[in-house]
């Protein structure tokens, strides 16, 4: 794992550290329901993310941020809340070694929601890392005229909700009921939590999408068009099952008569309706009824309750899939097509170096360019393949990379050829100018201390850890 030399800060808490430094590191958790953004990034295979945006982050801030989940805080807040984290940096709250999570971008994954009848909603909080005393929770949410393509502020936000010292659950979970605010399509919670037994606060972007709910149907969120297309490219409807293999493909043509964002949306819906066995794109009539209507996002698609079916969009570009030969360099995600042998393939999944059609059980799927949409039946025996290969996905949980890094890096066999060398760097290090290491005294994150001639920096919180003995994974890091 790459350590980012962003992590200074005094309340970041790695999931990795609390398995090897139980003594002085804790973490504490994160929005469990609805996903909030870094824990959502942390469900999957964090090695090969799959998700553009958290990829998207991971190039920014590294993959430790999606290890270390738990840790989006500012140790000295006290509630000051505005002071401490600044416009544009709400999602990261204010860590640098978060700052991928506060990418400006509109497709972060969002996750449906709705009041109940009651008009509440409950959110569930992951206190497992380390439940502490509460001062308030607060909650607030975008303003309707919010455009995700700007930097969050907090005059973006209006408060709806705050409580007091809610206990944990059995399971160490914080249940926090609120009456849910009337908004319609994708908006920001922002959640912040300030500890009473400490001036730590912690803070939580949940990206949500706000739904019409529908008896015996599971709003997936908006059926989105957000670009102008060209006479001659498609638009693909992709449903994939629980093992991420593709269910059902509908294909929709653009002419010059629905080249505008609204119409191949409008287009799209009705064909999703009149083809599809397992969804349905629109909004709700008063009898109940999904119909689609006119408009680039003013769609939704809907499955049965219980099918644990996702969806994706795919625009393609006319003739676009042979411009792109395959490159064994390159990394592809799932549904980028490549041209290989005179033919064209779909990836699956993440890959790197796996040539197309070398193997009948690769991360390749061969197709044509453009079916009707009567050939995803003739695809859906891959339904059955990614038993056999889909695994790493699902292999490296996410706690799972901490369990198996540390006897790879724990066993300080390894450091010595590591730390024997700088043994003649503390002149460039200019180590004699910093104070001496104390044993007795607390350093918080980014405190430099010299130590037996080499000068180290403090990752977090720490006393009494001796940094010789820190390791790569501890909480002390050579300069």
């Amino acid at each position: 794992m790459n350590m980012k030399k962003g992590m200074l800060h005094a309340s970041v808490i790695a999931a990795l550290g609390a398995i090897l430094l139980p003594t002085s590191a804790m973490a504490h958790g994160s929005m469990e329901k609805p996903l909030s953004r870094v824990y959502g990034c942390a469900q999957g295979d964090i090695e090969n993310l799959k998700d553009e945006a958290c990829l998207a982050a991971s190039q920014v801030s590294g993959k430790s941020t999606f290890y270390d989940w738990s840790g989006v805080a500012q140790g000295g807040a006290d509630s000051n809340h505005l002071a401490v984290v600044p416009d544009g940096k709400l999602c990261s709250g204010g860590n640098s070694y978060y700052d991928g999570l506060d990418l400006v971008r509109d497709d972060w994954t969002a996750t449906p929601i709705y009041a109940d009848a009651q008009g509440n909603f409950e959110f569930v909080f992951n206190g497992e890392p380390a439940p502490h005393q509460t001062k308030d929770w607060i909650f607030y949410v975008t303003k309707p005229n919010y455009n995700p393509l700007e930097p969050l502020k907090w005059s973006d936000l209006e408060e709806f909700c705050r409580l007091g010292n809610v206990p944990t659950d059995e399971n160490k979970r914080y249940n926090l009921t609120c009456p849910l605010p009337e908004r319609d399509g994708k908006h920001v919670i922002y959640n912040v939590w300030q500890r009473s037994d400490s001036p730590e606060a912690f803070y939580t972007c949940i990206d949500v999408e706000f739904v019409t709910p529908v008896t015996g149907w599971e709003n997936l969120g908006k059926l989105v068009a957000n670009t102008t297309l060209e006479a001659g490219d498609y638009v693909n409807f992709r449903l994939f099952d629980a093992n991420f293999s593709d269910a059902e493909t509908i294909r929709v043509d653009i002419t010059a008569a629905n080249v505008n964002p609204a119409q191949w949306a409008y287009d799209l819906a009705n064909a999703i309706n009149a083809q599809s066995q397992y969804a349905k794109a629109g909004v709700p009539d008063a009898q109940g009824n999904i119909v689609a209507v006119e408009g680039a996002n003013a769609n939704s698609v809907y499955i049965a309750e219980g099918s644990q079916l996702s969806f994706k969009i795919d625009k393609r570009k006319s003739g676009e899939p042979t411009q792109k030969p395959w490159n064994t360099g390159l990394v592809y995600n799932k549904g980028d097509i490549v041209s290989h042998n005179g033919k064209l393939y779909e990836s699956q999944w993440w890959n790197q170096g796996n040539e197309p059609g070398a193997s009948q059980w690769g991360p390749w799927k061969e197709v044509d360019g453009g079916t009707t949409p009567t050939q995803p039946p003739v695809t859906q025996p891959p339904v059955t393949e990614p038993p056999v290969t889909q695994p790493p996905v699902s292999q490296p949980p996410v706690t799972q990379p901490p369990v198996t890094q540390p006897p790879v890096t724990e066993p300080p066999v390894t450091q010595p050829p590591v730390t024997e060398p700088p043994v003649t760097q503390p002149p460039v290090t200019d180590a004699p100018s910093l104070p001496a290491w104390d044993a007795s005294a607390v350093y918080t994150g980014g405190d430099q201390v010299s130590f037996q001639g080499q000068s180290y920096q403090a990752k977090w919180w720490t006393q009494g850890d001796d940094p010789a003995k820190s390791g790569q994974w501890g909480v002390w890091k050579k300069l």
